[in-house]
């Protein structure tokens, strides 16, 4: 997985911040990362950038958060499905294994401003647990 993390690295011109499962797994909270799903944030510059890795597949209703994403789309690849979520501005990352991951405190701050726009218990929920997976 983490050449295949600095595939994407490398399609997007060192832009691509990992979130998600991934991300912390990279972090160090997940023993593994879990699933087929790589959540993906760029901005729109790049949007274009990760087509050569696989099959795009795009969202009904465009996207399933509110700001900041602006888009969001799927890639199939082989192995894996990429989720893109394209914003106006990158979240907080780290370089971890030659690839732009979040962080603990960046996914807490998107985690928050998320609930505080879509104010229910799954956003709650959400927001909750990684609290408590980061301590934080």
């Amino acid at each position: 997985m983490i050449e295949f993390l600095q595939t994407i690295n490398n399609s997007t011109n060192g832009t691509a911040v990992i979130l998600g499962n991934v991300a912390q797994w990279l972090n160090g909270y997940r023993e593994q990362p879990t699933g087929k799903f790589i959540d993906i944030a760029i901005t729109s510059d790049q949007t274009g950038s990760l087509d050569s890795l696989g099959t795009r597949l795009e969202i009904d209703g465009g996207t399933t958060f509110p700001q900041p994403v602006i888009e969001q789309y799927l890639i199939k690849t082989e192995n894996y499905y990429l989720d893109v979520f394209v914003q106006n501005t990158l979240p907080g990352s780290t370089l971890i294994s030659g690839s732009n991951i979040l962080t603990p405190e960046a996914d807490i701050a998107y985690h928050t401003d998320l609930h505080t726009t879509v104010n229910n218990d799954y956003t709650l929920a959400k927001l909750n647990s990684r609290k408590e997976l980061y301590g934080l």
